[in-house]
């Protein structure tokens, strides 16, 4: 009754569940809607179907990170450096055009993209790790404010959190008045385009047979994607075979390769605007570590663990974070 909002809890209540959820009272109070996993700017890369349960618990997840992002950016004037463009796949006319646009549109230099992290955070989308089931890798929010939250699993190895970001772009950029059936293929179809360009990857897997899987393994290195994602581009791409293709996947099955890749020398990439955003509040408004848990509805606790034991990367963008007078 109380969830329903039909009968009001006392503050003895609320007290009590705040103590339980190691959250302050606030959080509680606060009335933004979470908004359901239909919604058409709220959008789940999953591999299989989801429990609603799980659903509901990711919701959740993704309305608190949008609710921290919110309340971390009181104070601050804070602008993108990089535009993101609401594009239609018709017009446009396919979703890999739509990723050499963005590549074009954010000047992205022919090749691998070193750090697709920067420039996702350059363009106003906050990435937001999480504790997740390992059928998920991540949901995104589209926000009204300007900015976007992406709640992405924790647990996943960088070449497939690569993909995992390159996907949900795909969903801000192709998908914010449109919502069907093709929806998840157009934002693979996407990613695809936009971490490996056909036009360049096409002669480095033309010719490829089970034979190259060293070949691979650099390839691999190069762009920065799994194995297996490099097998179904070259068999999208028509390099090989679907008889080569099915080849290829055994022989990744056969040696671990399929499902859980190592990662070996890639560089992780490790979202940084929210410790940036911490910081001006430390430097320019005096935060304390209670000021800080305050606005982002945590405990002090949970802020410390959370947000201020990871370093600040350098990154190579100019982001407009400037503090507000009052």
């Amino acid at each position: 009754m109380i969830e329903s909002g039909v009968r009001a809890a006392s503050d003895d209540l609320l007290a009590a569940i705040a103590t339980a959820l190691d959250c302050p009272i606030d959080l509680l109070c606060a009335e933004a809607p979470i908004r359901g996993g239909e919604a058409q700017d709220l959008h789940f890369r999953r591999r299989t179907t989801l429990p609603i349960t799980e659903r509901k618990r990711l919701e959740a997840k993704l309305h608190l990170s949008y609710l921290t992002v919110k309340g971390l950016l009181r104070g601050i004037d804070y602008e993108p450096s990089l535009p993101l463009p609401v594009l239609d796949v018709d017009e446009i006319g396919s979703p890999a055009e739509a990723a050499q646009y963005v590549r074009r549109l954010w000047r992205i230099p022919t090749g691998p993209i070193r750090n697709l992290t920067e420039y996702l955070e350059a363009a106003g989308v906050f990435l937001m790790p999480c504790n997740a089931p390992n059928k998920v890798d991540a949901v995104t929010r589209r926000c009204d404010e300007g900015w976007h939250v992406t709640a992405y699993n924790s647990a996943m190895p960088v070449d497939r959190s690569r993909l995992t970001r390159s996907h949900e772009l795909g969903h801000l950029v192709l998908h914010y008045q449109t919502f069907g059936e093709n929806t998840e293929d157009e934002a693979n179809q996407f990613a695809a385009e936009f971490l490996t360009p056909a036009e360049e990857i096409y002669p480095q897997l033309e010719g490829l047979t089970t034979r190259d899987l060293a070949r691979l393994h650099d390839l691999r290195m190069h762009w920065r994607v799994g194995l297996p994602f490099l097998v179904r581009r070259a068999g999208d791409l028509g390099c090989i075979s679907e008889r080569q293709q099915r080849s290829f996947y055994q022989l990744l099955n056969s040696r671990g390769l399929m499902y859980r890749t190592a990662d070996d020398a890639l560089p992780a990439e490790t979202p940084s605007m929210l410790q940036r955003i911490i910081g001006v509040h430390q430097r320019d408004h005096d935060y304390s570590l209670d000021d800080l848990a305050q606005a982002a509805l945590m405990t002090p606790a949970r802020f410390e663990s959370d947000f201020l034991t990871t370093p600040v990367e350098h990154t190579s963008f100019r982001q407009g974070l400037r503090l507000v007078q009052s």
